[in-house]
């Protein structure tokens, strides 16, 4: 798996995280973590999340992993918001 995000994004804008993966699992439920918790906010199935507008509580640590897969998560990427 890899987490494909910016690395800093300005308050106010928007921000797309992307959970890309090398296998071909049919139609797999993607797992959100931030700060190593899990996103459960809403359930997201999507390998993508958007972050819109950013505010400052969105800054973190973001990982991302498959349902089933759960104990090989992507590494960490950390989103700072200025």
């Amino acid at each position: 798996l890899q987490l494909i995000a910016p690395a800093e994004v300005t308050e106010g804008q928007s921000a797309v995280l992307t959970c890309k993966t090398t296998c071909s699992l049919t139609d797999p439920t993607f797992i959100w973590y931030k700060n190593r918790r899990d996103l459960t906010t809403n359930t997201i199935r999507s390998n993508e999340v958007h972050l819109q507008p950013v505010s400052s509580e969105d800054a973190g640590s973001y990982s991302c992993a498959v349902r089933g897969y759960e104990h090989l998560p992507s590494p960490a990427r950390t989103l700072r918001v200025r």
